[in-house]
């Protein structure tokens, strides 16, 4: 999760952790998704 590891960072936890702002997991998984593809492509 070393990508993901910003959104354990100020301002994201300025409103809480991931997991209290994401309360539906499937959005959660949709977002995570989507920061994936951006990495992916970054690297490409």
């Amino acid at each position: 999760m070393k990508d993901l590891s910003v959104l354990q960072e100020s301002p994201f936890t300025d409103k809480g952790s991931v997991a209290e702002i994401f309360t539906d997991l499937n959005l959660w998984l949709g977002i995570r998704n989507v920061i994936e593809q951006i990495n992916a492509n970054a690297v490409a």
